[in-house]
């Protein structure tokens, strides 16, 4: 199966890229139009992303300033059973995420579509906590 990897460094501490990646609030800056759901293992998060992109989540992994992972439960057909998970590390100057999109079934044009859509939505997170920049959702794609 194909999996989707990205190491990110962030000049930003743990502490608010963890909120950033784990919390509704926080994703919806930069990956969802809106989220609702509350952090823990086993909790169901939901995510808009516009009109018939109503997604669903359960959490896989919620560890304090070290790890959040959600399988996708209610979503794409080819995104229906995989796991996006974060990873944070402290570094000399903030943090380094390590992203993963495990789970693919299988190397195709939604998968690759995908990929390039998380490295722009990965900037967008970057960008928001380094600079403070925020896009409207329709904007994050392109970084108009």
């Amino acid at each position: 199966m194909p999996d989707i990897f990205q190491d990110v460094p962030i000049n930003s501490d743990v502490d608010s890229v963890f909120e950033c990646v784990s919390m509704p609030s926080g994703l919806s800056v930069w990956w969802s139009k809106s989220g609702e759901g509350e952090p823990g293992a086993g909790n169901e998060y939901r995510f808009d992303f516009g009109p018939g992109y109503e997604w669903k989540a359960l959490v896989e992994k919620y560890e304090p300033g070290k790890s959040f992972a959600i399988r996708m439960t209610e979503s794409d057909d080819d995104w229906d059973g995989t796991i996006v998970s974060f990873r944070l590390e402290k570094t000399e100057t903030g943090s380094m995420l390590r992203f993963e999109h495990r789970g693919w079934p299988k190397d195709n044009r939604h998968y690759r579509s995908s990929a390039y859509c998380w490295a722009m939505y990965v900037r967008c997170l970057k960008n928001y906590l380094e600079k403070g920049e925020t896009l409207d959702y329709e904007k994050r794609f392109t970084g108009e």
